[in-house]
């Protein structure tokens, strides 16, 4: 069956683990024996561009100039082929759609590679301070234009879902935490806010004990229109996502990039998201939003919101991977004045990487790390100088996180404890309650997590430091620290308990037990509440 303009079949998606497409303009620039760099070069330019990246979650892109190639690369959700199929299919049918060209990818030892367009620009939220209202205004018209061509993407009218481009899961990051089962595909907008219901009902048993989860009431469900028409969506519209000129007059918009989290959904999920990513009460999201998109009704915007907030304070990692950090080892080969022994032959070199386990990174052991044969080793025979930045960082920085909330209802703004292990880091380990006033809070500890990864408003306001050897027992005072239950007055966000109080009781068990300076629940008291 051939498409009709616009339509995307899914048996018309270019699929596989290894696709390579040499009519595209790669080849035309770089010439048709050129080829796209292996997964194994892309990781070594990476560790040269971010020697750290072995410690982040999300690797940023690797850009290759001289090609006019970006490389995004990563594990599923993160990165996956159907982002590349969605740049292949706007490329195909909305021409007049500025997106990076696909040139491939390639999926190898569990990670994806998507070999991309460089888009020569910079992004709107670099050059947004610098623009007239004149030309900002320009530049809403441009993507309105944009928007409303990419919604003329057509389904198969046979085979119609709510879904990534290729019939998989949803890409958007508000499902995508590890810990939710995978958001669709779903056969109806009825089938996916079913969904999205049940799944703020999950834990259900703390608060709701004896109770069958359709027996739960949802008073928000209900603010979720059933009879939305199902679009194609980016569900990113973030100004750093919007690539524009660097310096000329006027201000163009030249591409929309980050298309993982697109797919078909409601109509009203571009304008929410949008909104739901911007800094609260912006100009950004109060006056410019809505001059490129359609804004539906308050009930669903509310809706929207409740969820969409709910669902992204369950965001942790759940897998409690033990992470391997490198450190440096060097080596000096002295001999013990009392042994007449002749010294090992032992080639010297600049230090030897070595991983070790950052739960316990007191133990190396020296046979090991040198590769030296069993009854080689000796401490009298070589001096091992080893530095480990773990052993020296005594103290833990303890910082309180107040994300601002914002929207369109004033709602608490969430708090959350982090621990840093020093007093410039932005990742560290975070404690906080999640959950919601109708369905009550539960502890929730995020091992690895990096602050300067959100989009979220916030204030971060350092409490005070912990000696290191408490840090084990942070988790066990965490989790035995009860969350608040469900609020009697669950529609006023303000009435009963939520994760300020968590925070506050967390704080002050840490205080009783002389874990931290009690000025630190001083601090905690006044701190901001919205």
């Amino acid at each position: 069956m051939k498409a009709r303009p616009g339509t995307v079949l899914l048996d018309t998606l270019p699929s596989g683990p290894s696709v390579v497409f040499q009519r595209s303009s790669f080849f035309l620039h770089n010439g048709p024996d050129t080829v796209l760099p292996s997964p194994r070069q892309v990781l070594a330019k990476s560790a040269d561009q971010d020697p750290y990246f072995n410690d982040r979650v999300n690797h940023r892109p690797v850009f290759f100039e001289s090609l006019r190639l970006i490389v995004k690369f990563g594990k599923e959700p993160k990165v996956t082929i159907a982002e590349g199929q969605c740049l292949w299919a706007l490329r195909q049918y909305l021409p007049d759609v500025p997106v990076p060209e696909i040139y491939g990818w390639v999926e190898e030892d569990g990670q994806v590679f998507l070999y991309m367009e460089l888009v020569e620009g910079t992004t709107l939220e670099r050059r947004w301070d610098s623009l007239c209202r004149t030309e900002r205004i320009s530049v809403c018209e441009q993507l309105r234009s944009m928007i409303n061509e990419v919604r003329q993407l057509q389904q198969d009218p046979n085979d119609q879902f709510l879904g990534h481009i290729n019939r998989d899961p949803y890409g958007d990051i508000v499902f995508t935490n590890g810990i939710l089962p995978r958001a669709g595909p779903f056969l109806s907008v009825r089938e996916f806010h079913d969904w999205l219901s049940a799944m703020i009902k999950r834990g259900k048993e703390e608060h709701w004990p004896g109770y069958a989860e359709e027996d739960i009431p949802d008073p928000y469900r209900r603010l979720l229109p059933d009879d939305s028409t199902v679009v194609f969506t980016h569900s990113d519209l973030h100004p750093s996502n919007i690539m524009v000129t660097k310096d000329s007059s006027p201000c163009r918009v030249v591409a929309l990039i980050d298309w993982q989290q697109a797919g078909w959904y409601p109509d009203y999920w571009e304008f929410c998201k949008a909104e739901f990513t911007a800094e609260p009460r912006s100009e950004w999201a109060t006056e410019y939003i809505p001059r490129f998109l359609e804004e539906p009704s308050d009930a669903c915007l509310e809706g929207f919101e409740t969820y969409a907030r709910a669902l992204s304070l369950r965001r942790s990692i759940c897998r409690h991977e033990r992470s391997m950090r490198p450190h440096r080892l060097s080596i000096q080969s002295q001999q013990h004045p009392s042994f007449d022994q002749p010294q090992s032959d032992f080639k010297h070199g600049s230090g030897a990487e070595v991983a070790t386990d950052a739960v316990d990174p007191t133990f190396v052991s020296p046979r090991a790390v040198l590769g030296l044969p069993k009854g080689i080793w000796s401490a009298r025979y070589f001096t091992i100088i080893l530095t480990l930045p773990s052993l020296a960082k005594m103290v833990l920085y303890a910082y309180l996180v107040v994300y601002h909330e914002g929207g369109r209802r004033r709602v608490p703004a969430h708090w959350a404890i982090m621990t840093t292990n020093g007093d410039d880091r932005l990742d560290g380990k975070v404690y906080h309650a999640v959950g919601s006033p109708f369905h009550g809070y539960a502890p929730e500890i995020k091992q690895s997590y990096d602050l300067g990864q959100t989009r979220r408003k916030y204030t971060r306001i350092l409490l005070g430091d912990i000696d290191e050897s408490w840090e084990s027992q942070l988790a066990q005072i965490a989790r035995s620290t009860r969350g608040p239950d469900k609020s009697t007055s669950p529609l006023d966000p303000f009435a009963g308990a939520n994760c300020q109080d968590w925070a506050l009781d967390f704080m002050r068990a840490l205080t009783d037990q002389g874990i931290i300076d009690p000025s630190a629940l001083e601090i905690l008291q006044g701190a901001p509440r919205e």
